[in-house]
This record gives C-alpha cells, sequence and structure tokens, in this order.
C-alpha cells in the first residue's frame, strides 16, 4: 500500500509545533510531532489549575454564609439586611461577569486569571476589618468584582486548550472545583472560628488565593494559539482558536443574533439563581429552619455540595463519552440537560419535609440536578463560539445569573422577614424554575459550531 507523508508547520505565536499528515491509500491520519502546547499532561495540569481557582473562590465566597448565624446575631441583622450583603456582592458579580469575559479577552487568560483571582484574595481578607453591616456589604462589592472573572476565564482556557472531545470533561473538572470547596468550606471555616475566631478565617481563606496566583504566573507560560496554519481536516484534534479569515471576537450586538447566547443566558437565569439560594441560604436554612447550631451546621452542611460535586463530574463526564461515541454535542448535552432538569422539582418536596435527614436527601439530589445540567450549560459557548468570543457570551450568561440571583435573594429577604418561612420560595424555585430550564433549552436551539461567514443577521442557529 502506497504511502506518502507531508510536513505542516502550525505558528503559535514564537513557538512552531509541527504535525504530519499521513496518507495511506485514501486514509489520512493527523500525528502530532511536538505535543508541548498539547501535550494531555500539560493540559490536564492547567485544568488543575483551575479546578483549585475554582475551589478558592468557592470557598472564599461561602465563608460569610457559613458564619452568617453568628454574624447576624453579632451586627443584628435582619434577613432583608443579609439580602443586601449578598445582593451588594452580585451586583459588582452581574457588572463584572458582562464585562469581565470582554476583559479576560482583551488582557488574555494569563494575566487575566492572575488580577481576578488576586483582587478577590484582598476583598476577601478586608471582610476580617468589617464592624457594622454597610462595611460588610462594600467588601462583598470589593469580592464580587474580582470573583466574577474567574469562571468565564475558565471556559475561555478550555476553549483555547482543549480538543473538542474533551471540553465537556474540562469544563466539569474545573466547575468540580467550586462544588469541591464548597464542599470543604463549612467545615473548615466552621473549625477555623472556633479556634481562632470568625475574622481570622477571612484572612485565613483569602490567604489561599495568593498562593494560586504565585503557582500561576510560573507555570502558566505558553501563549494561546495566535494564527492557524493547519489543514481544515486538523481541526477535530487542536484547541478551539479562531482562524486567520475570523480572528476578531464577534462584536456584542452580534452575540444577541444567535440563539446559543439567549438559550444560555435564559437557563443561566434560573440555574444561577436556585444555585445561589442553596450556596448563600442553606445555613440560614439550617439555622433558621432546623434549629442547628454553628457546629452542627460546618457538620452536615458540606453533605449536599459533595452531591454537586457527583453532578458537576457524571454531567461532564457521560456527555464525553457521548460524543466519544459518535453522539454530536447537540445530542449529549441538551439531551443530558432535559434528563436532569426533571431532578430540578426537588424544592417541592423539600417544602413538605420536616426531618433534618429527609431535608438534607432532597437538597442534595437537588444540588446534584443542578450541576449535572449546570456542567454542560457552561460547555455550550465553547462549542458554539471561537475562543475570541467564549468569555464574551460566558460573560453575558454569568451576568443573566447573577441578575436571576440578586432578584431571588431580594425576595426570600423579604419573605424571611413577613411571613418567617421558607415555603413560598421553595414553591416557586421547585415549580417554575425548571420548567423555564426546560425552555431555555428550546430557545437554545442545536448545539453547534457557528459559521462566522455565512451567517446573517437575524436570530441565528
Amino acid at each position: 500500500m502506497q504511502r506518502r507523508s507531508d510536513v505542516h508547520y502550525w505558528s503559535v505565536g514564537k513557538w512552531n509545533l509541527q504535525f504530519r499528515v499521513i496518507f495511506s491509500g485514501d486514509t489520512k491520519v493527523i500525528r502530532i510531532m511536538d505535543s508541548r502546547y498539547l501535550s494531555p499532561r500539560r493540559r490536564w495540569a492547567v485544568a488543575g489549575m483551575l479546578f483549585l481557582a475554582t475551589a478558592i473562590n468557592y470557598i472564599d465566597r461561602q465563608t460569610l454564609s457559613i458564619l452568617e448565624p453568628r454574624l447576624k446575631t453579632q451586627f443584628g441583622m435582619t434577613s432583608t439586611d443579609y439580602s443586601h450583603i449578598i445582593n451588594a456582592f452580585l451586583a459588582s458579580y452581574t457588572i463584572m461577569y458582562a464585562f469581565g469575559g470582554r476583559l479576560m479577552d482583551w488582557l488574555g487568560t494569563r494575566l487575566g486569571m492572575a488580577l481576578h483571582v488576586a483582587w478577590w484574595s484582598i476583598a476577601e481578607c478586608l471582610h476580617a476589618l468589617a464592624k457594622t453591616v454597610p462595611q460588610l456589604c462594600v467588601y462583598r462589592f470589593l469580592l464580587g468584582i474580582g470573583e466574577a472573572g474567574e469562571i468565564p476565564g475558565s471556559e475561555k482556557v478550555i476553549a483555547e486548550r482543549f480538543p473538542v472531545p474533551e471540553r465537556s470533561l474540562a469544563i466539569s473538572v474545573f466547575l468540580l472545583g467550586a462544588m469541591v470547596g464548597a464542599t470543604v468550606a463549612p467545615p473548615l471555616v466552621v473549625l477555623i472560628t472556633k479556634i481562632w475566631g470568625w475574622r481570622f478565617s477571612f484572612v485565613a481563606m483569602g490567604s489561599l488565593g495568593f498562593i494560586w496566583v504565585l503557582v500561576w504566573l510560573v507555570f502558566f507560560r505558553l501563549p494561546p494559539i495566535l494564527q492557524d496554519t493547519a489543514p481544515e481536516e486538523a481541526r477535530a484534534y487542536l484547541p478551539n482558536h479562531a482562524t486567520s479569515a475570523g480572528s476578531d471576537s464577534l462584536p456584542w450586538l452580534r452575540l444577541f443574533t444567535y440563539r446559543a447566547t439567549w438559550g444560555v443566558m435564559m437557563g443561566r437565569f434560573f440555574l444561577d439563581a436556585t444555585w445561589f439560594f442553596y450556596l448563600f441560604w442553606l445555613p440560614e436554612f439550617l439555622s433558621h429552619q432546623k434549629g442547628l447550631s454553628l457546629e452542627m451546621i460546618g457538620a452536615v452542611a458540606w453533605i449536599p455540595f459533595l452531591a454537586a460535586d457527583l453532578g458537576a463530574a457524571a454531567g461532564g463526564t457521560f456527555a464525553t463519552f457521548l460524543q466519544k461515541r459518535n453522539w454530536s454535542p447537540d445530542q449529549a448535552h441538551r439531551g443530558l440537560m432535559f434528563m436532569g432538569a426533571f431532578l430540578l422539582f426537588c424544592p417541592l418536596a423539600l417544602a413538605r419535609t420536616q426531618g433534618l435527614a429527609p431535608s438534607l436527601a432532597w437538597i442534595s439530589l437537588g444540588t446534584f440536578s443542578l450541576q449535572f445540567v449546570g456542567s454542560n450549560i457552561h460547555t455550550v459557548p465553547a462549542q458554539v463560539f471561537d475562543s475570541t468570543s467564549v468569555g464574551s457570551v460566558g460573560g453575558l450568561a454569568g451576568a443573566s445569573g447573577s441578575i436571576g440571583a440578586m432578584l431571588l435573594t431580594r425576595l426570600i429577604g423579604y419573605v424571611l422577614d413577613k411571613y418567617k418561612s421558607y415555603e413560598i420560595c421553595l414553591e416557586l424555585i421547585g415549580l417554575v424554575y425548571p420548567i423555564m430550564v426546560m425552555v431555555s433549552l428550546l430557545v437554545m436551539g442545536k448545539v453547534r459550531k457557528i459559521d462566522r461567514q455565512r451567517a446573517t443577521p437575524g436570530m441565528a442557529s
């Protein structure tokens, strides 16, 4: 059988990657010759760093909610006051999530990620100085500015450095960091608070970010793709990058002409609101509704977030498994999201449950389903848009989710002060929100790569 081969070079800034296209009869095989940039060990090490950043993000974010029962007494807070503190975080988080993705596209992932993590670490440490509710609001606002860029930044890194079939699993890995951070935070924060006090808890948690920044700046050195000169056949094996014909990011207004943008924004509006409910209000729920002490909250509050870990891992693993068996991204991602959406009705059962153990079971099933769906919806921007626009779409989606969380948080604070019960909130989260998530999947349309040259104004699929 006749064999011949052609050698091609792929320009990556000052780096040149060599790959060989081997022809064996009518069969064409692409073999990467220099794998410094694309080697599985290197890219999964990057995914590990993103995992740690997300874990630290959620540890810092959750510290206040874990300490809420104690701070509520010390600062004389009402539920409405607490909702204002949460919304101070969400307000800056919303603004910076929308612009943070664009900022990440401009700065690049190496510098952009380092700046965001350093900023929020400083803000977390400043919480130790708070003496009044308004001061807590200011520090939470500063925290939101820094934390908002981490998720779209991580999505952009995945889009740049992972081949298409591996992106779902890679995104699940870094999202798993959120669940691990949320799982570790309750017992860790309670332990530090019992030994050194609540103020030192903020300092200790904030210091973790500075260590991450040092490692990231030393480790994350290879630049992203700048120009693709590889043949079209190589695209399935190479990271998601813009070609020389379309290297500029799409204008924001044009992003709104794609159904995928609206579908992801709508889905995140309801999914993120529900997730922030569990993240920020679970310790208060266990204290107010179930009568648990701070020590007991630390002992059991990690359980729902462990379930969320499993949901995030399962969502990405199943999507990757299906795509490697020739399912299209649309069949894998939307199919799994529709399945997971049926479990989002769990809060309806929680509203009718009295005991602690069954309540934790329903909460855990709810957090599992949220992250099972979430790990797939986070993947959609990378599957539809090229890397120059992934950060922008992720930022818009995150901003939409934060707005949904702000509205729900304000409602919860009002309802708790007026009716002293979570039942109304759980009915809303358990009935209306899952239905709207399903609607968003229909709005999203097929999950497939856009054609920038052929796309025309209007609602493109």
